[in-house]
């Protein structure tokens, strides 16, 4: 599982080179060596992350900042690895090339994807990004299509999480009971897609019975005719979100977040300016501080984004 080291941009401005350091203990006992970047951009701004395809779960960062005879100038600060989300720092900085990132780093950038991703998830009312939903227990209506004779049509049952990614498990069990039967290999189950294209799903799952009924292993009872539906539980192990955020929907993330550090970044270092001329190095101002030289580059995104969200926000029944 890859994970992001972050670092606070150098105070000495002679740092030619960053040095990487992980560490499995929160100590940093026994650290390793796992790269050397340099420490400034193809747009001449600080590097203050790195993406670390080969670390575990659980890691800690710390780097040297280096001059350009590989001498160490300063030490940074241990720094937990936090987890890549589906939409990385390196799908920002380019979006705010231009606007002085002096005021802005890769951990700052990382804080508002995670804001934006759980701001979307919100709106669309959907997982984004994989997890697994365990034994989400389920019963009434939802063991009537289960367990019923009408099962040998298939019967639609809704989950409460979508897109569904796979049904891994179906379990039942008697309330009152601890003892829990697997039967995901007498269903044929079939993830209902409502948008070829997205793999876009509403959690609908089709259950059919490949026998005429099932039955309980230990006594070859059919459990319809002798159980009410009310007493039994239907427990679901399934994964859910995206295993990969779709590309629209990353653009639109991306850009979010890239409205709101180019605000920050913005009123930082122009706040109030209007517009710039190199030649004659002429300046114009508003009386608003929060008009900045980006804000049409900012409304850009910020309305393109609300477009491609708009596509996700289906309603409840579709």
């Amino acid at each position: 599982m890859a994970r992001i080291a972050f670092w606070d941009a150098p105070e000495n401005p002679s740092t030619d080179k960053i040095k990487i350091r992980r560490s499995s203990s929160s100590a940093f006992s026994s650290p390793v060596d796992i790269a050397t970047v340099d420490a400034v951009d193809y747009y001449g701004e600080w590097v203050t992350y790195y993406i670390d395809e080969s670390a575990s779960s659980a890691v800690w960062y710390r780097v040297d900042y280096l001059d350009e005879d590989s001498n160490v100038l300063d030490t940074g600060r241990v720094i937990a690895g936090d987890e890549v989300l589906g939409v990385s720092p390196d799908q920002i900085f380019p979006l705010i090339q231009g606007l002085p990132r002096n005021a802005v780093n890769a951990q700052l950038v990382q804080q508002y994807i995670r804001y934006v991703i759980t701001d979307v998830e919100s709106q669309v009312r959907m997982q984004l990004q994989s997890a697994t939903a365990v034994e989400e227990n389920y019963s009434g209506d939802t063991a009537d299509k289960v367990f019923s004779l009408y099962n040998r049509i298939g019967q639609m049952i809704q989950l409460r999480h979508y897109p569904v990614i796979s049904i891994d498990k179906v379990q039942y069990r008697v309330r009152s009971t601890s003892t829990k039967v697997d039967i995901t290999s007498q269903l044929d189950i079939t993830v209902e897609q409502k948008d070829a294209a997205s793999g876009y799903n509403h959690g609908q799952v089709v259950f059919f019975a490949k026998n005429l009924s099932l039955v309980i292993p230990s006594t070859s009872i059919v459990l319809y005719d002798v159980i009410r539906s009310r007493d039994i539980e239907i427990l679901v192990d399934y994964k859910h979100g995206y295993a990969t955020i779709p590309n629209d929907l990353q653009r639109a993330i991306a850009e979010t977040v890239a409205g709101s550090i180019m605000e920050i970044a913005g009123e930082s270092g122009t706040a109030g300016v209007s517009s710039q001329s190199v030649d004659g190095m002429s300046e114009s101002f508003t009386a608003s501080a929060t008009t900045t030289v980006f804000s049409a580059r900012r409304i850009f995104y910020t309305d393109t984004a609300k477009q491609i969200i708009k596509r996700y926000n289906k309603p409840f029944w579709a």
